[in-house]
């Protein structure tokens, strides 16, 4: 890093940023944090917006037993995936309606869920 008639270099190829470069990228930074929490604000809306995610869950398993085989979708056109529940299904945070299978390391949201069979 160089000084270079008030700009400084902190580049390895010899190219100065300024203060003012240094100012517009925080600018961007903040524009991005706060698109991004726009973005999780609307997506707990629309979550909240669904059915109460605690009678999803009741009647899920009222259906499903720990268990049992079914099939999820991990993401929108992604091929089904059969599974085996191992936990019942719970509320995640809140606002999601959860189940917990072999071989996932995490929990798949039951919405996203079907037995096998139905």
């Amino acid at each position: 890093m160089t000084n270079n008639g008030g700009r400084m270099d902190h580049s390895q190829n010899g190219s100065a940023v300024t203060h003012d470069d240094m100012r517009e990228l925080r600018r961007r930074k903040l524009e991005i944090k706060a698109a991004a929490s726009r973005y999780v604000a609307d997506r707990v809306a629309t979550m909240n917006g669904r059915k109460d995610p605690q009678r999803l869950a009741d009647k899920w398993n009222r259906k499903v037993r720990v268990g049992d085989l079914v099939e999820f979708e991990p993401f929108p056109g992604a091929p089904l995936e059969a599974v085996v529940t191992r936990t019942e299904a719970s509320v995640l945070g809140g606002h999601t309606a959860v189940v917990w299978v072999n071989g996932k390391a995490g929990c798949v949201a039951i919405d996203c869920c079907w037995p096998v069979g139905e």
